[in-house]
């Protein structure tokens, strides 16, 4: 970590926001993969009429991976003291911990994949719960003691 030994507050929110993140995106991903159809989730395949899907499996194949396994080994990150060399090999920022950089990236990747969830699918209040955590999540990352704190 950097200079300072104490977590900043940001820190710990930011820490908890990609959890919930994690969980939410595993837990929908495995909805939508084993029942692409959506039934389970409540979204209606009539949603994806204008999309270049046919049925939630691709988008819950995405979600699984991309917004729910990627956060989960970035909240692990936060706790462990070596970094895994995948998140090392896309850290285009080298005065910050790949974790850190890491964190950036979730939060923009989330902002991008509900803008084209909005694009393409009906509105729905989670669209707006999860841009906001998106949002959350690239704030906390560039507040400044949390750039201060994972320092290269």
């Amino acid at each position: 970590m950097g200079q300072s030994y104490i977590k900043p507050l940001a820190v710990h929110l930011l820490v908890y926001v990609i959890l919930f993140l994690a969980i939410g995106g595993l837990f929908g991903g495995i909805c939508l993969i084993l029942y692409p159809d959506g039934h389970l989730l409540q979204f209606p395949l009539h949603s994806l009429q204008n999309s270049p899907f046919n049925d939630f499996l691709i988008p819950g194949l995405i979600l699984f991976f991309l917004l729910g396994i990627y956060p989960l080994l970035i909240f692990i990150s936060f706790f462990k003291t070596a970094s895994w060399k995948f998140m090392n090999i896309v850290n285009i920022y080298k005065d910050q911990k790949s974790v850190w950089s890491n964190s950036l990236y979730l939060g923009i990747i989330l902002v991008l994949w509900i803008d084209v969830e909005m694009i393409y699918i009906d509105y729905s209040a989670l669209q707006t719960v999860y841009g906001l955590v998106g949002v959350a999540i690239i704030i906390l990352t560039v507040h400044p003691s949390v750039i201060k704190y994972y320092k290269a």
